[in-house]
């Protein structure tokens, strides 16, 4: 398997970019610390997070996940 680190801390935009196009190549999941616990909202991102990694979803869908317009996954 392959998993992909989270790195330097980004923007909540640009982490989830990063991780759709990792899953989209072939990534088995992804391994995210900073770009989660510095989050001002840890569990929305979680959230989107998981939507890309388990659920296959895409950006459009984990942005609105990520500002609270949606309650997923």
């Amino acid at each position: 398997p392959i998993l992909v680190a989270g790195g330097e801390k980004r923007e909540p935009l640009s982490i989830l970019r990063i991780i759709e196009r990792a899953m989209d190549n072939g990534a088995s999941g992804v391994c995210i610390g900073r770009n989660v616990f510095q989050y001002e909202e840890p569990e929305k991102i979680i959230k989107a997070i998981i939507g890309i990694v388990k659920r296959g979803i895409k950006l459009e869908r984990a942005i609105e996940i990520l500002r609270g317009e949606r309650n997923e996954p």
